[in-house]
């Protein structure tokens, strides 16, 4: 996955860097003291996982651009995903309850790391970080994996695994799959 990287958010992006399997998450400061989360976010990231960079300066990756037509296409794909991604986390934030907010970033996690139905998603954020990223309260994230585990659509092994037993049921109750 190509990003842009750059230390300055207020200034264009001095570079772009290939992202290889892993994940990050971009906190941003509220008003009121909690963190939001943005995926993916073209300017500046944490590692949440174990991620290995190719980084290319702005100047050669146009060059690069130029005489390679794949990577205008990997990079057109890449807009593309980013643009759905950012769609359905609009309608995640704004028209979802907390259960399927949850089900849906379980689903998005599950999709990006290719866990399939009865194995271990691993969780590199806390709680309180989903909590902040869905725009709940960690109680209300708490209640809805308890609600997830009891109607046995995942099992909780520790605070930093899940494992999903029902797929079709997560993709139902997300209404966004």
């Amino acid at each position: 996955m190509l990003t842009c990287v750059n230390v300055d958010e207020k200034r264009p992006a001095r570079g772009v860097a290939q992202q290889n399997k892993s994940g990050f998450e971009t906190p941003r400061l509220r008003s009121k003291g909690s963190r939001t989360f943005l995926l993916p976010h073209p300017y500046t990231a944490e590692a949440v996982t174990p991620v290995t960079l190719t980084a290319y300066t702005r100047t050669s990756f146009e060059r690069l651009m130029s005489s390679t037509p794949a990577v205008r296409v990997q990079l057109v794909s890449l807009l593309s995903k980013t643009l759905l991604a950012t769609q359905q986390q609009l309608f995640v934030l704004g028209c979802q309850t907390a259960k399927q907010r949850l089900a849906s970033f379980l689903l998005r996690l599950a999709d990006r790391t290719d866990v399939r139905a009865g194995e271990r998603l691993d969780l590199a954020m806390g709680r309180l970080d989903i909590a902040d990223h869905l725009g709940m309260t960690i109680e209300t994230v708490c209640r809805a994996i308890a609600a997830l585990r009891d109607a046995r659509v995942i099992t909780v092994p520790n605070s930093h695994q899940l494992i999903l037993n029902d797929l079709r049921a997560l993709r139902a109750l997300s209404a966004t799959q």
